[in-house]
C-alpha cells in the first residue's frame, strides 16, 4: 500500500516584520520559509504501483 503526503504552503513574499505580523494573526510563517529557503523534494511514483 502506498502512501502519499501532501504540503500545501502559499507563497509569501519576504518582509520586515513578517514573523510579528503572522504571529498576530495566530500563524507561523517560520516553518515555511525554512521550507522555501532550504527547498524541498516532490516525490511522484509513475506507472505500476510501488511495492
Amino acid at each position: 500500500m502506498a502512501c502519499s503526503i501532501r504540503a500545501r504552503a502559499p507563497v509569501v513574499s519576504d518582509e520586515q516584520n513578517e514573523i510579528k505580523k503572522f504571529k498576530n494573526w495566530g500563524l507561523d510563517i517560520i516553518p515555511h520559509r525554512k521550507r522555501m529557503k532550504d527547498g524541498f523534494t516532490v516525490k511522484e511514483v509513475v506507472g505500476a504501483a510501488a511495492n
